[in-house]
């Protein structure tokens, strides 16, 4: 039995509403980079790994709201960042 207000799929593609994460990460990236090139200072959390040293100078490791670790992008590696974050 189908509700009174139900509507049949449509059988056209369904239209993007805007570009893709993928895209807008690209685009966040690139404005922090242009930033940075200028000279700002700028600040990035994040919890996603792999973007941090393409991002960063400095790694900074807080845990329970102090720092706990500092590495230089050069020298950190995903593994050393999550020891510090969990241990």
């Amino acid at each position: 039995m189908r509700w009174p207000s139900a509507r049949a799929p449509s059988k056209q593609k369904a239209q993007s509403r805007g570009p893709g994460p993928a895209l807008v990460r690209a685009e966040i990236h690139s404005e922090i980079n242009r930033l940075a090139d200028a000279g700002r200072a700028v600040v990035v959390i994040s919890s996603y790994l792999p973007e941090i040293p393409s991002l960063s100078d400095r790694i900074l490791v807080a845990k329970q709201g102090k720092v706990v670790v500092e590495f230089s992008a050069t020298e950190a590696m995903q593994e050393g960042i999550m020891y510090a974050a969990i241990h």
